[in-house]
């Protein structure tokens, strides 16, 4: 493992952590609460599940990458072909409305939370549910899919930035 990685900063924070939530500062130049956002991101990471969500989340950033998928438009639920998509749709959709009052009283140990309560869901989708398929319109909606999951997550922190 690299210094970069493994350090451990001053409140014991590690510098994976503090560029997960890098480029919140950068766009907003508010430090103390980019300082809150590593304090309940650290702070949430002892939760068991949640490395395995970090995981997924990463897997999910990578298939958008490699895909060159861009969009931002949501899925369409008529295009969905199997029940992994309608439940993590539901998830997603739930947890949009809870993120934003989360987001808003900046509570970010409550976002997390809530989005470690969707794991069950997303590792269904993972396993059952194969994104880069031949038909082009249910790629396009997985993608999709994954994408507004990203985005939701990506409103808290950058969870690809963190390492096992």
């Amino acid at each position: 493992a690299d210094f970069e990685n493994e350090a451990v900063l001053p409140g014991g924070f590690r510098f994976d952590e503090v560029k997960a939530v890098r480029d919140f500062f950068i766009s907003t130049g508010d430090l103390l609460d980019c300082r809150r956002r590593v304090k309940d991101l650290h702070s949430v990471r002892k939760n068991p599940d949640f490395e395995a969500l970090a995981m997924a989340f990463k897997r999910a950033k990578n298939i958008l990458r490699q895909a060159k998928h861009t969009g931002d438009a949501g899925p369409d639920e008529a295009v969905f072909e199997k029940d992994e998509e309608r439940d993590l749709y539901a998830d997603i959709k739930a947890l949009s409305g809870k993120l934003k009052g989360h987001l808003a009283a900046r509570d970010y140990a409550k976002s997390l939370v809530e989005i470690v309560s969707i794991k069950s869901d997303l590792d269904s989708f993972f396993e059952k549910v194969m994104v880069m398929v031949e038909d082009p319109r249910v790629k396009d909606n997985r993608l999709r899919l994954i994408g507004s999951l990203v985005g939701l997550f990506e409103d808290v922190a950058d969870l690809s930035q963190l390492q096992q």
